[in-house]
């Protein structure tokens, strides 16, 4: 943690923001707690990956980094936090995911979020994470689970382009922004184009006044905006990030992001599927 997080919080707080706190919960102490209480986060959100310490540590590579974390999670519930799990589906994971689910219920977080997108990595390396992602056949088998089927309604029905005019398109430097530790501020954590520095020029400048690539952004309103995904027939189930795409694509956001569009078609394969065995059968 850096050692100015509270006064930067604090400071953020005076000029009105409202912010989120994301952590791997090691580091948390009942000191750091009670301060961060005192500020009142929107809400307090942690990476949890198996039920089983010995899976969990070997994907954070922090030994007894499991126990810190559900220690951390009871400490900020007592403190009347609101608390956000978050666990990325992978392939180390997936078999145990039943247990982390009864877990997440045991610790009565506010909500338990899973998800089998593996984001690329921000380092220049998008691709090394892609070996963590689950395959086509792993990928249809945690969906067909019945825990996840209730998940799977198509977000827009119709013609692919009467959808894409219905699906927003996300909303980086429009729902919120990211200020990294040199004071750059970003659409998103993903989208790594630069709105400018609030160690240079005031928020509200940089904010209002963007470059023109992030104004291009900020014109993306919906799927019918995007070339490749305005006629895709899969749009209804798509959940793509621009940042993402850009990263994968090295820089070509405004097109088919591929593992997006993996996730959207079996989706939308077993959504099909599950329709059928629900039409009444006339004998």
């Amino acid at each position: 943690m850096r050692p100015d997080f509270f006064d930067i919080v604090e400071h953020a707080k005076s000029r009105g923001f409202v912010y989120r706190v994301y952590t791997n919960g090691i580091g948390l102490t009942a000191d750091k707690v009670r301060r961060l209480a005192a500020l009142d986060p929107l809400t307090v959100e942690l990476s949890i990956f198996s039920a089983d310490p010995a899976v969990h540590d070997a994907i954070t590579r922090v030994p007894g980094s499991f126990h810190r974390l559900l220690r951390g999670v009871r400490q900020l519930k007592e403190a009347g936090l609101r608390v956000y799990l978050k666990t990325v589906v992978m392939k180390p994971n997936v078999a145990g995911l039943a247990d982390l689910r009864k877990l997440g219920r045991e610790l009565d977080v506010f909500t338990h979020i899973f998800s089998c997108e593996v984001s690329p990595r921000i380092d220049g390396d998008p691709h090394r994470p892609s070996a963590y992602q689950l395959d086509e056949d792993e990928l249809y088998a945690y969906l067909a689970h019945d825990t996840w089927r209730k998940q799977l309604l198509p977000l827009a029905e119709g013609h692919p382009e009467d959808v894409a005019r219905q699906r927003q398109s996300g909303g980086p430097a429009v729902n919120g922004g990211c200020i990294d530790p040199y004071g750059t501020l970003f659409p998103c954590i993903a989208f790594r184009v630069p709105l400018g520095n609030v160690r240079e020029r005031a928020f509200r400048d940089v904010w209002f006044a963007p470059p023109p690539a992030i104004r291009e952004l900020m014109a993306i309103q919906s799927y019918a905006d995007l070339p490749e995904c305005r006629s895709c027939e899969l749009n209804g189930f798509c959940n793509r990030c621009h940042g993402d795409a850009m990263l994968e694509r090295k820089g070509d956001w405004q097109n088919c992001r591929p593992r997006a569009r993996r996730i959207a078609a079996a989706e939308r394969k077993l959504y099909q599927l599950l329709s059928k065995e629900a039409m009444p059968r006339h004998g």
